[in-house]
């Protein structure tokens, strides 16, 4: 598996995401996915994963409950967001509790980009000092600090600000646009609407909760992951299975991902074995297609 070093730590290029099987795509497939992963086959596929190279979970405490219980070597990122204004600090973890508490440290804490208090959010109230200042703390909590973003707008002005930031998550999709936004997108012909836009529980102006997913957002997030100077973990390649409907569709897609990517950065993809191994299968997309990448620019000291 090919390895990438953030800090202290070497991780290897393709990383699990925390979403379910079906997740955003088929409520069904997602019922099925909570049948089959039980304890004891959640614990057989972590097992299957670290042999294969791939240690690191994103955003979940999976593999931190399975590191605790059999003490394999396992890594995971966890997920946090600045608190919402006016809300009291009970309904609100800092980043130094969210790492103490643990069952398992993690390696890095990010910022996420979804809900009411995620970075898009902030971005969309135009106060994202607010998510700068919740890095500064998460600094403090002694791990890897990064920010997720579904808007490659986003991601570039942080990096114009020069943020401390260790490594940026980039979704290939603007998931969350509001509802305004998607009316504004199809006001020429607003019966084109696609159906399966419909508000989800929790929706706003703030962030949308329709699962669009469009041909034309993964070419402008990789033009910012390519121009960024820190390292990127990209998500959302598959379009939350939209594009994993045949296995040549899948390695064509990570053909494609893996050449318009730094060699610093890494991707993030939802894997299950409950009809082919598809941990094995994507890994070998990775070393068959690594050496593709681009070339990740030199640091200015």
């Amino acid at each position: 598996m090919p390895t990438v070093k953030y800090g202290p730590y070497q991780i290897g290029r393709l990383i699990l995401g925390c979403n379910g099987p079906g997740m955003h795509f088929s409520a069904k497939e997602s019922a099925e996915g909570r049948t089959y992963l039980t304890p004891e086959k959640t614990a057989e596929e972590n097992s299957h994963m670290l042999e294969l190279g791939i240690n690191v979970m994103e955003g979940g405490n999976r593999f931190a409950q399975h590191a605790a219980k059999t003490g394999e070597k396992t890594l995971w990122s966890a997920r946090g967001t600045a608190k919402a204004e006016g809300s009291s600090a009970q309904n609100w973890q800092s980043p130094k509790d969210l790492v103490a508490n643990a069952i398992v440290k993690p390696i890095s804490i990010h910022h996420v980009g979804f809900g009411n208090t995620g970075t898009d959010a902030w971005w969309r109230q135009k106060k994202l000092n607010n998510v700068r200042e919740w890095c500064k703390m998460a600094r403090d909590s002694g791990v890897l600090v990064a920010v997720t973003s579904h808007r490659p707008e986003v991601i570039m002005e942080i990096e114009s600000q020069g943020w401390d930031l260790d490594y940026y998550m980039c979704c290939l999709y603007k998931y969350g646009r509001t509802r305004s936004e998607l009316l504004d997108a199809f006001k020429s012909n607003p019966g084109m609407m696609p159906v399966d836009i419909m508000d989800e529980i929790g929706a706003s102006e703030l962030y949308g909760g329709g699962s669009l997913f469009v041909a034309g957002d993964p070419p402008e997030m990789l033009k910012v992951v390519k121009q960024c100077k820190k390292p990127c973990w990209v998500y959302k390649m598959l379009a939350s299975g939209r594009l994993a409907q045949n296995e040549s569709a899948i390695e064509e897609r990570f053909k494609y991902i893996l050449s318009n990517i730094k060699s610093t950065d890494t991707m993030v993809v939802g894997m299950w074995g409950r009809y082919s191994d598809e941990f094995g299968l994507n890994k070998e997309y990775v070393v068959k297609y690594s050496s593709a990448s681009i070339q990740a620019p030199v640091p200015s000291v």
